[in-house]
């Protein structure tokens, strides 16, 4: 991957951007879909990431991944 690329991965395919658009897609549901698609949503990212084992992933992008999902769930 060249460093545009790269670029373009970072700025455009981040946790906080996936996290911010998930919180966005749940505010524009009715409170009962709220509920039913955070659950699948938080499912269906821990099947996704389970597996990953990414060296230089820290406690900070753990962190705010674990608060998206948490806020998502309440």
């Amino acid at each position: 991957m060249g460093k545009c690329g790269r670029k373009i991965l970072e700025e455009n395919h981040s946790p906080d951007a996936y996290a911010k658009a998930l919180i966005e897609l749940a505010k524009e549901l009715p409170i009962g879909y709220q509920a039913l698609t955070a659950q699948y949503l938080v499912r269906r990212v821990g099947r996704e990431i389970a597996p990953w084992q990414i060296p230089g992933l820290g406690n900070q992008e753990l962190s705010r991944i674990a608060k998206a999902m948490h806020f998502l769930t309440q």
